[in-house]
């Protein structure tokens, strides 16, 4: 069996991280976008090799997230439109009063979480 556990999971959701005010990490990506129409809409297309939205259907791992509520880098938001779209067993850990950061608490989740199902 195959398991995954993801701590604040990164490239999730590249529409939603553009349709904010504050694009934090992802503006790496969204500064490069093109400014034409159509190309701009074909940017989305490729970016997609990497966006986990894209890619969460295909998942038949049982899967664990967390997210850090403060997280700005990797907001809860995009983490949780990840979570709703993976097919099976799931989890999302939503860390009160956490920032982006090292969570050391995951590593204990991740080892209950792999106990649970190995």
């Amino acid at each position: 069996m195959i398991l995954v556990a993801a701590d604040v999971p990164f490239l999730t959701n590249f529409r939603m991280a553009y349709s904010k005010e504050n694009k934090r990490a992802y503006a790496i990506f969204i500064s490069h976008l093109p400014k034409d129409k159509k190309a701009f809409q074909k940017s989305f297309h490729t970016l997609g090799f990497v966006d986990t939205i894209l890619h969460a259907k295909r998942m038949k791992y049982l899967v664990l997230l967390t997210a850090g509520e403060l997280d700005d880098a990797c907001p809860t938001d995009t983490i949780h439109s990840l979570y709703e779209r993976l097919p099976n067993t799931r989890a999302i850990v939503e860390l009160h009063g956490q920032g982006h950061a090292y969570t050391p608490n995951f590593l204990k989740l991740a080892q209950t979480w792999f106990d649970m199902y190995l």
